[in-house]
């Protein structure tokens, strides 16, 4: 639908049965919504301030587990390394995010989305000058048989975006959002928030780096959890990695790739072996706990 009524202004929705897509472009005059400040974290995925000691090793190896616990609950099964063989979207490593990491693929379909009949269109058309995006997408439901729509809940995606492509902060809501995957009924009522680490294309979105920030409530067959985790997974490195907050406010990141396991802290990188109780780096020789 074009509305005319504001000579600057294109905004274009489609409403198809499983997705909606609101978009508005301007020339001037358009107050793009603020993306969520995530300095913060970003800033600890790239320098952890906590190093890695013989002191702190025992409280990191219990934060890993509770970290790795909660992200399991997230996920419906433990968080996975990037499998980089093949192209997949960055949220492929949580299997209970796949409504968002769909919705990535749709998008980095060259932009292209299709509604309820044959009708396409490609949204990086749009992409001139400043503008935003809202993009939902109405969740699965809670079983195989028919439900109302609006009983299944929805996942929505804001991103601003310039002549340069797509601002690298994404973020938006979980609503309710159910879905039942081999059987096991989960529910998401969130804030959650994708990073990547630059302007980006359409095509990149679900494939780039990028780190998640989930707040909220997740539901697992009747089961409820707040949850406030973040972690990013890395396609080009394949590598997984999840921030492990102190007690004193500070962070170190654990990290999982193909044959290695490890810490990275203020005081450089670590190989671990959490059954032996043990981490070793190329300066500090072996730490013991």
């Amino acid at each position: 639908m074009r509305n005319s009524a504001h000579k600057h202004t294109i905004r274009w929705c489609i409403l198809p049965v499983l997705l909606a897509l609101c978009l508005a472009a301007c020339t001037d005059g358009l107050d793009k919504p603020k993306a969520p400040n995530r300095k913060a974290v970003v800033n600890a995925y790239r320098m952890p301030d906590a190093p890695l000691t013989a002191d702190n090793a025992q409280a990191v190896e219990d934060g890993i587990e509770e970290r790795l616990g909660a992200l399991a609950f997230l996920c419906g099964e433990a968080i996975q390394t990037p499998n980089c063989d093949i192209h997949v979207s960055s949220l492929s490593v949580c299997t209970g995010l796949d409504v968002l990491a769909e919705l990535l693929d749709l998008l980095a379909n060259d932009g292209q989305i299709e509604s309820s009949g044959d009708k396409a269109d490609n949204l990086s058309q749009y992409i001139e000058g400043d503008g935003y995006a809202q993009v939902t997408k109405i969740c699965g439901g809670p079983g195989e048989e028919a439900h109302p729509l609006d009983s299944n809940g929805a996942a929505e995606l804001t991103f601003t975006f310039s002549e340069l492509g797509i601002d690298p902060t994404l973020w938006g809501v979980f609503d309710q959002c159910m879905s039942n995957r081999d059987g096991v009924v989960r529910e998401f009522d969130a804030d959650l928030s994708l990073i990547f680490p630059e302007i980006l294309a359409f095509a990149d979105l679900n494939s780039d780096d990028a780190i998640v920030v989930y707040s909220g409530r997740s539901t697992m067959d009747g089961e409820t959890r707040t949850l406030e985790v973040d972690f990013e997974s890395s396609t080009s490195r394949c590598e997984l990695v999840v921030r492990i907050p102190l007690s004193d406010g500070s962070s170190l990141l654990y990290f999982t790739r193909a044959g290695a396991v490890g810490i990275r802290a203020e005081n450089g990188e670590w190989a671990c072996d959490f059954q032996q109780n043990s981490c070793v780096s190329e300066t500090d020789g072996e730490l013991r706990w």
